[in-house]
């Protein structure tokens, strides 16, 4: 059981145009994930015919008041724009349920991985890449130094 104290595992489905097909096909390939992983206490929220970047759609709302409530603790989605069409907003309201308390767990099946787990690691390579790019320039501007006090 991999159910973080008990609390309830989500799945969160949606499709931008009402597809009842689209959507069930979402729920049984996010709850054979589930099930295949040893999820427990499943509940399925879904919204049909709402778009991922309009965040008035009722089973967000109400995953939303239920992170909040300490009920969730791992939320499994398809693919992480199912949260949010927004690449700038997902971070931040996925940080936003990673406090203390909650500690909610996001798993996008598609994407193959946890969120804190992809952010950490795409953070880190565009943290060293940054502190390569620091590093480079310190030693052009050293070097430029010394050749100008050599002359």
């Amino acid at each position: 059981m991999k159910n973080i104290n008990n609390k309830t595992t989500a799945i969160y489905c949606r499709v931008a145009c009402k597809d009842d097909d689209a959507l069930a096909n979402q729920e049984l390939l996010l709850r054979h994930y589930a099930e295949e992983n040893g999820y427990e206490n499943i509940k399925v929220y879904a919204d049909n015919g709402y778009s991922g970047l309009n965040y008035e759609r009722p089973a967000f709302k109400l995953l939303q008041a239920d992170i909040e409530s300490g009920r969730v603790g791992t939320i499994i989605v398809k693919e992480y724009s199912r949260i949010t069409r927004n690449c700038f907003d997902l971070p931040g309201w996925a940080l936003n349920h990673r406090n203390e308390e909650s500690r909610v767990k996001f798993i996008s099946v598609m994407n193959d991985s946890v969120m804190f787990d992809a952010m950490h690691k795409n953070f880190q390579e565009v943290f060293l890449a940054i502190q390569k790019k620091i590093h480079s320039e310190k030693i052009k501007n050293a070097l430029a130094r010394k050749k100008i006090s050599i002359h």
